[in-house]
């Protein structure tokens, strides 16, 4: 395989091969492994302006909702997770502060009550998604259809720059495939305003059973059925499909407007045991060997060195 497409191959996945990074490192622990960070510009995607009878599907089916009309929505990648943005302004590569974002993230079932396993996460996610002066109020449980949630509202304390301080909500809810967030924020003199289209985007969500992948599976996958489907990793989208065929996008990759890209690797695999043998178009090979857990997929390169992915549901 040439140096090259290994080297890019790594870099997407989070691994920097040969002893050298791409680009600076920091290693960030991951359980009992270390995940390779190197710091990534991504390219700004396409917004679209929503018309507001139109319904959008995210998360392979899981998700359904209207957005307000004139609104702008993207999907953006953020580590090993994809956020279906909407926003009252145009934007690009950053979520804006007046938005509501949505992300889904596959889990399995728990030992812990639902309520529990709610209130154990919350923290941590509201905390990734606010900054370092936020305080939040109390937790509020309640139902969202059949499914147990969990919300809080948050106020940043001191504004930031020339930035009045943001408020708004976020929310979990826990269904029989994993955990749905919502977080809306907006600066705290248009909050009122904008909780009226909130409450709109709120009422229109159904959460649904995500589309069922293909039973069909070659011989050459079948010992990979476990793994077959899509993972995110820090740079980029890894698809493993039922036909025996592989490709990782890159975050950079918009494949609404760039369908084709030269930059997304394409090739087949066969899997035997827990290790998967591709074979990318040019004809050049390489060899993984892999490990699930959860929601979490960890790929070893010929060096040893692990790369963490997460489930995805497209």
């Amino acid at each position: 395989m040439s140096r090259w497409i290994t080297a890019l191959c790594f870099y997407l996945l989070g691994l920097c091969p040969f002893g050298t990074c791409l680009t600076p490192c920091a290693a960030q622990r991951v359980g009992n492994h270390f995940a390779r960070l190197p710091s990534l510009q991504s390219v700004a995607k396409d917004a679209v302006q929503a018309d507001g009878s139109d319904s959008i599907s995210f998360a392979a089916g899981a998700v359904q909702l209207k957005a307000p009309d004139g609104w702008w929505v993207q999907e953006l990648p953020r580590r090993r997770e994809v956020r279906l943005v909407l926003s009252p302004e145009e934007f690009g590569k950053r979520i804006p502060r007046d938005a509501i974002w949505l992300c889904y993230h596959v889990v399995g079932p728990s030992r812990m009550t639902r309520e529990a396993e709610l209130q154990g996460m919350l923290p941590g996610r509201l905390r990734l998604s606010t900054d370092a002066t936020a305080t939040a109020s109390a937790p509020t449980v309640f139902q969202f259809g059949p499914w147990l949630a969990v919300a809080q509202e948050f106020v940043s304390s001191q504004s930031q720059a020339d930035d009045v301080p943001i408020k708004g909500r976020h929310v979990l809810v826990r269904t029989d495939w994993g955990i749905f967030e919502l977080h809306a924020s907006a600066p705290v003199n248009r909050f009122e305003t904008r909780t009226a289209a909130w409450t709109q985007v709120w009422k229109s969500i159904q959460l649904e059973a995500p589309a069922n992948f293909s039973p069909y599976e070659t011989t050459a996958v079948l010992e990979a059925s476990a793994i077959l489907g899509s993972w995110k990793s820090y740079r980029s989208r890894m698809r493993l499909r039922h036909d025996g065929t592989i490709s990782i996008v890159p975050d950079s990759v918009n494949l609404l407007t760039t369908a084709g890209s030269p930059d997304v690797l394409e090739g087949t695999f066969e899997s035997r045991g827990d290790l998967l043998f591709v074979t990318w178009r040019d004809g050049s090979r390489l060899n993984f060997r892999w490990r699930s857990r959860g929601s979490d997929l960890f790929l070893t390169d010929h060096e040893g060195q692990i790369s963490q992915l997460k489930r995805l549901l497209e």
